[in-house]
């Protein structure tokens, strides 16, 4: 945790950053390998600037836009699903400020859940019917995880609508068959 918190505080500039970059990346890239949970984590500054990851590409990325950005400077929280990049792949993000000394938000170390498991439920769930269906999870949030569709014209991970979706979305609960 010290490690991540002096990254934090330094700013890039400073001739300690560098040091202090690649010892976080170190533990990153060491618990990304040891928890299959996750694909990768990442730690970003309070303005959003991602400062060190378990994957080097993704350093640099400026997440002040994303929608779960403010709420994980409020507190520690598994974030509401959101959609990223052109194939519109959901995203689940597990978030955790870091303060100084002062207690005052200097960052956030993140966690991005492996979503394979939750794919592979859904998928051998509508492979084991012989008609068309449409299985997807959906939170309180309005967000929508689907797994990726390959039937009636669709693919990757749309953002689909139904009776029983919107139901979901408007807060209500249940199962049932509904007709698209």
């Amino acid at each position: 945790l010290e490690v991540i918190r002096a990254l934090a505080e330094t700013a890039p500039g400073d001739a300690a950053f560098a040091d202090r970059q690649a010892a976080a990346e170190a533990l990153l890239v060491a618990a990304a390998g040891q928890h299959a949970t996750f694909d990768a984590f990442f730690i970003y500054n309070a303005a959003g600037q991602v400062i060190a990851a378990s994957d080097a590409d993704r350093v640099g990325d400026d997440l002040a836009e994303h929608p779960f950005f403010t709420g994980s400077l409020a507190e520690a929280r598994v974030n509401p699903v959101f959609h990223e990049g052109e194939d519109r792949v959901p995203v689940l993000l597990a978030t955790q400020p870091i303060l100084n000394a002062e207690g005052m938000v200097i960052g956030v170390v993140a966690g991005q859940m492996n979503l394979v498991p939750v794919d592979t439920i859904i998928s051998q769930t509508a492979a084991s019917t012989e008609l068309p269906v449409a299985i997807y999870m959906v939170s309180a949030a309005e967000s929508r995880l689907v797994a990726p569709l390959e039937y009636a014209g669709l693919s990757g991970y749309p953002e689909l609508h139904s009776e029983g979706i919107d139901a979901g979305v408007a807060g209500q609960s249940g199962s049932g068959t509904y007709l698209n």
